[in-house]
C-alpha cells in the first residue's frame, strides 16, 4: 500500500512514498480488505507508533464507531515501538522513540492493523521490562481490550477491591470464559481472591489452566439449575443471549450483574450494568504489572500476518477462538498458528 504517513517536523522523515501495508475496511461491508491508500492526519495530541501486532476484536466492523466512518482500520489492541511523538504531545508523555509500548486506540479513530498507528498518550504505556522477561509480542497484543473490559467491568463496575486476595468469600461467575475477555477475567479474579466460576465447555483445559475454580458446561440444559439459585455475588456476561438470561436465576439478591455485550434489565433486588471500556493508561499500567509478576497472560487464539488478515477476520468472527485473534505486522512466519496460554 501507498499513502501518506504523519509526520513529527522533529523526527526522521519517512519517504512520502513509503510502502504502508493495512488492513481496511470500506464501504460500511463488515469484511476487511487490502486497498490501496491510507493517510494519518492527527486530530489530537498523538504518539505514532511502528506497530509489532495487533489483535482483532470479534464483530468490531459492525460498531457504530467504525461504520459511521467512509473506512476504518480494524485491530485497535496494538504493541509497537513509538517511532514519534508530536510536539503537542511531548508534554504529556514520558514516551520517546524507540520505547516499546502496548495499549488500546479508542474506537473512533483507525486501529493497528497497519504498519503505523496514531495513540493518544493516555492509550499506551511502556512494556519495555516485559519484554527483557521474554514476553512474546502478540501475548501483549492480545491484552489491551480484554484486560481493560475485564478489570473495568470486576472492579470499577462489580466493586472487587482490586488487590491480591483481597475478596475472599466473593463467588464471581464469568460467562464465556474462554473467550478474550472472559480468559483475562478468570485470571483476575483469582488474583483477586474470589471464588471464580466458569462457564464454558466440558472440562476445557484453557479454563483449567486460568486457574477458575470450578467449571460449567454450557452444553448442559441444566447448568444453571446445578449451579443452585442465588449462588453468585457478581456474574460477568460475556456472550449475552439466552446464556445471560438464564444466568439470572444464579445471582443473589443484592448481587450485580455486568455484561459487555449490550444493555440489559435486571430482575428485581439484583443490579444490571452495560458499559464500553475505555482506554486508561493506569489500570494498562497495573495489568503490565501482573503480567511481569507472572499473575496474568494473554491468551492468543492464533497469530496471521497482516497479508492474511481476512482469514484471521474469519477466525475471529466464527465463535471458535479462544482468546484473541492476532495480526503480525512485522515479521514473515506462517500464519495461522495455534496458541494458547503463553509462558511468562
Amino acid at each position: 500500500m501507498r499513502g501518506l504517513l504523519y509526520l513529527p517536523p522533529t523526527t526522521t522523515p519517512i519517504p512520502a512514498c513509503f510502502g504502508l501495508r493495512a488492513l481496511n475496511h470500506c464501504g460500511g461491508i463488515p469484511t476487511p480488505s487490502l486497498p490501496s491508500a491510507t493517510s494519518f492526519t492527527p486530530s489530537t495530541p498523538s504518539l505514532l507508533v511502528r506497530i509489532h501486532y495487533s489483535a482483532l476484536t470479534r464483530s468490531e466492523l459492525s460498531w457504530t464507531e467504525i461504520t459511521s466512518r467512509p473506512t476504518a482500520l480494524p485491530g485497535h489492541d496494538i504493541a509497537g515501538v513509538v517511532h514519534s511523538v508530536h510536539p503537542s504531545a511531548a508534554h504529556l508523555t514520558s514516551l520517546k522513540p524507540g520505547d516499546a509500548v502496548f495499549g488500546l486506540v479508542a474506537f473512533n479513530r483507525d486501529g493497528g492493523a497497519a504498519e503505523y498507528c496514531l495513540a493518544a498518550p493516555e492509550e499506551i504505556v511502556s512494556v519495555g521490562p516485559l519484554l527483557k522477561k521474554e514476553i512474546p509480542w502478540d501475548s501483549l497484543a492480545a491484552l489491551p481490550l480484554s484486560g481493560l473490559s475485564a478489570w473495568q467491568a470486576l472492579v470499577d463496575h462489580a466493586g472487587l477491591i482490586p488487590e491480591k486476595g483481597a475478596n475472599a468469600g466473593k463467588v464471581v461467575l464469568i460467562l464465556g470464559a474462554t473467550g478474550g475477555v472472559g480468559s483475562i477475567a478468570v485470571q483476575l479474579g483469582v488474583w483477586m481472591g474470589a471464588q471464580v466460576m466458569a462457564l464454558s465447555g466440558r472440562s476445557d483445559q484453557l479454563v483449567e489452566s486460568l486457574g477458575t475454580q470450578r467449571q460449567v458446561d454450557y452444553t448442559d440444559p441444566e447448568w444453571e439449575h446445578k449451579l443452585g439459585p442465588e449462588y453468585a455475588d457478581i456474574i460477568l456476561d460475556c456472550v449475552g443471549g439466552l446464556t445471560a438470561k438464564r444466568s439470572w436465576t444464579c445471582l443473589k439478591k443484592g448481587g450485580k450483574f455486568v455484561t459487555i455485550i449490550e444493555p440489559t434489565k435486571a430482575p428485581d433486588g439484583r443490579e444490571a450494568t452495560f458499559f464500553i471500556v475505555k482506554p486508561e493508561a493506569g489500570q494498562l499500567g497495573k495489568l503490565a504489572e501482573l503480567v511481569r509478576e507472572g499473575s496474568l497472560r494473554g491468551v492468543v487464539d492464533s497469530v496471521w500476518d497482516l497479508s492474511d488478515g481476512v482469514k484471521a477476520w474469519e477466525r475471529c468472527e466464527s465463535g471458535r477462538a479462544k482468546g484473541k485473534v492476532v495480526l503480525r505486522v512485522i515479521g514473515g512466519k506462517e500464519s495461522g498458528q495455534k496458541r494458547g496460554l503463553l509462558p511468562a
